[in-house]
């Protein structure tokens, strides 16, 4: 590819990386390796699978803040909607109007829902989850769980349980299933190796 250093896409190097851990040749990982490389070509195929999940999901963050902003939802306000969405099958209308009075979102603009509705991330009468369950995980973990906060903040309990009471879909197991699914999250992204957290204590 014009303007690509040809390193990038040295096929040692790639199959040198699919080598290294059996998740890497998984479809998902592939393909995200391989954005990666385009974004980033210093990085092309340096990373794990689980960092590679992460650099993707720190990108789609920088995409969504402004139009977190733009909606009237404060800077991280749609990007904490969107992690908790990947617990409750989407969320209602209903739903994030209880997350905003709980303190999601900064400044919330009295118009946001109008400009919520029209956005792509509404479809269908609620605000989509996010797919692949992979990139949903590591998107969920990286919102909630952040490096300066690995126990979640304060209000987390209140939040979930407001994204999770009402669920067209509600987690098998209630609590536990949360757990499981946050457990598994921290796996998608290695971050249970680094980091011990009381959420899935139960």
């Amino acid at each position: 590819m014009k303007g690509l250093s040809q390193a990038v896409f040295d096929p040692s190097r790639v199959r040198a990386w699919l080598a290294q851990e059996e998740k890497h040749r998984l479809p998902l990982y592939a393909a995200a390796a391989a954005v990666q490389a385009v974004l980033d070509p210093a990085k092309a195929f340096g990373q794990t699978g689980a960092e590679v999940l992460t650099s993707l999901v720190l990108r789609e963050f920088d995409r969504v803040r402004p139009a977190s902003e733009a909606i009237g939802l404060g800077k991280e306000g749609l990007i904490a909607l969107l992690a908790l969405g990947v617990l409750a099958d989407g969320l209602t209308q209903d739903q994030i109007g209880d997350l905003i009075d709980l303190g999601v979102g900064a400044a919330v603009k009295a118009d946001y829902f109008e400009r919520l509705a029209e956005s792509p991330w509404w479809q269908q009468g609620r605000l989509l989850r996010l797919e692949p369950d992979a990139l949903a995980a590591a998107f969920l973990n990286r919102a909630l769980f952040p490096t300066k906060l690995p126990q979640g903040r304060k209000e987390l309990p209140d939040w979930l349980y407001a994204a999770l009471r009402t669920s067209a879909q509600p987690l098998p197991g209630g609590w536990n299933g949360f757990c499981s699914i946050s457990l598994a999250s921290r796996c998608v992204t290695g971050a249970a190796t680094r980091s011990k957290t009381r959420w899935w204590r139960v």
